[in-house]
């Protein structure tokens, strides 16, 4: 399951190159963050500098701080490259250099760090790969980017298809996805993928079992299928096993599974039954700047207000200071105003005025920026060092 990141940096950022200090309590300065991602059990930052931080989850080696140790402050990623955007997968970590190469770090079981083997890296490791990546997104067990060019790459697990290379054969390296098309964002989920087109047009391929893929039916495809939609997006993000979007016009949609109400159409679905094989739009009528689908929930940005989630909230990842589930988009709890969300497995972050970062939900692995263990039901600040 992936729960990305949904603010990319273009590689024509500047940035200034970092030290291999990784200390978490380095001075802070004017500095700001330029990208937030959520993965499974762990976060990460991009600075506007360049360097990035990362906190939760950090035994397979995800947090990049040559460790395989928990943290629950933000650590230093080590290395003096400079990247202007980032993506936490399940476990393991993806970015982008100033100069378009793709680093990598975290568990490679299935090749999803891009090296060309299966070894897990507590460091960052080079994509194999002699193009430039405008933005990667890291999923479940694979990983996919997308070139200068506007073609996407994708390399691991490929038992779904999710790679969408027209193969179920899993890559070490970076294989060419099927489609002439040119695209503008791609999404990486547990076991599926979707991407938008320069165009707004919406594209999936990977596993369907519950209509993740937003084609009308439950069929998978090993190569890029058209959502089902005359609409055109501006964002997208596929979770677990459900995949959201906003329109050109801020409405957001959501297809897939429906167990606890993450499609927010105020309707709920059994388990192992299609909540919607299509996009069908969240109720209430918000306007919405992005979404983050997660495990089992979703959260969206809303124009100049507080973040909205809905779906399951019993680890208190909506953050609305209920630990119930609710099947429409519900205000988080504090009312900060917010400009981004990133959902991740059963917590989320959010980014604030002055380039906050608060966190809610389940911090069993320190993934809420406090104490291991420490749950939240609201939205809690996290001490993201400046260089």
């Amino acid at each position: 399951m992936t729960f990305w990141i949904r603010r990319t940096i273009g590689v024509l950022a500047l940035g200034v190159l970092q030290t291999a200090c990784d200390s978490p309590t380095a001075p802070r300065s004017a500095v700001g963050i330029a990208g937030l991602t959520a993965g499974g059990e762990h976060n990460c930052v991009v600075t506007d500098s360049g360097s990035i931080w990362c906190w939760g989850r950090g035994t397979e080696g995800q947090l990049g701080n040559f460790n395989t140790l928990d943290s629950s402050e933000p650590v230093r990623v080590a290395g003096a490259a400079s990247y202007v955007q980032v993506d936490a997968g399940r476990r393991h970590t993806c970015a982008v250099k100033v100069a378009g190469a793709a680093n990598c770090w975290g568990w490679g079981f299935y090749g999803q760090l891009g090296d060309g083997t299966t070894s897990t890296y507590t460091g960052a490791t080079a994509v194999v790969s002699a193009d430039r990546y405008v933005q990667v997104s890291a999923g479940g067990n694979h990983t996919c980017a997308i070139t200068e060019a506007a073609a996407i790459h994708c390399w691991g697990d490929n038992s779904q298809g999710q790679l969408g290379d027209s193969t179920y054969t899993s890559r070490l390296e970076p294989a060419v996805v099927a489609s002439t098309e040119t695209f503008a964002a791609v999404s990486a989920g547990m076991s599926h993928t979707c991407a938008m087109s320069v165009a707004g047009e919406l594209f999936c391929w990977g596993l369907n079992h519950l209509g993740q893929l937003g084609t009308g039916t439950l069929v998978g495809a090993p190569s890029p299928v058209r959502v089902e939609t005359t609409l055109r997006f501006r964002s997208i993000s596929a979770g677990m096993s459900h995949t959201c979007a906003v329109s050109t016009d801020g409405a957001a949609y959501c297809w897939g599974s429906n167990v606890y109400g993450e499609l927010g159409n105020a309707g709920r679905a059994e388990a192992g039954m299609t909540g919607s094989p299509w996009p069908d739009p969240t109720r209430l009528g918000y306007t919405f700047e992005t979404v983050s689908a997660g495990e089992w929930f979703t959260c969206g940005a809303v124009s100049g207000g507080p973040g909205r989630c809905w779906g399951r909230g019993l680890e208190g990842q909506l953050g609305n200071a209920q630990p119930l589930n609710t099947t429409v988009p519900l205000s988080t709890f504090d009312g900060v105003s917010i400009t981004f969300i990133a959902a991740g497995l059963r917590h989320a972050c959010a980014l604030g005025p002055g380039d906050e970062v608060h966190c809610w939900g389940d911090g069993t692995r320190g993934q809420l920026g406090r104490p291991r263990g420490n749950t939240s039901l609201t939205p809690s600040r996290v001490n993201i060092p400046r260089d």
